[in-house]
């Protein structure tokens, strides 16, 4: 059992059931930042010509705020992780204790 934890701890969560599911629920082809960033500028562009809602557009850009909050969150702990990780494996092969 200790093995398993330390590979899920190695591995740094990716692969979680809740990030499974949110990828699975994006449909649209919106996989990725590059087509929300097209579909957003081609909103922009519609907005400029009068053809969109603009509160549909205000709804838009506060999920694509928050997508982009929440992957930064993400980088942020799967770093700190990652930092931990290797501090680990330095102690592991100095024969010194991690702190």
């Amino acid at each position: 059992m200790a093995a398993k934890r330390s590979e899920w701890s190695r591995k740094g969560g990716r692969n979680r059931a809740n990030d499974q599911r949110a990828r699975k629920a994006l449909t649209g082809g919106f996989k990725d930042v590059a087509t929300a960033q097209a579909v957003l500028l081609q909103v922009l562009a519609r907005l400029y010509k009068g053809d969109f809602d603009p509160g549909l557009a205000n709804a838009m850009a506060n999920v694509a705020r928050a997508i982009d909050a929440l992957a930064k969150t993400n980088a942020q702990v799967s770093m700190e992780q990652q930092l931990a990780d290797l501090a680990r494996q330095v102690a592991e092969l100095t024969g010194k204790r991690s702190a």
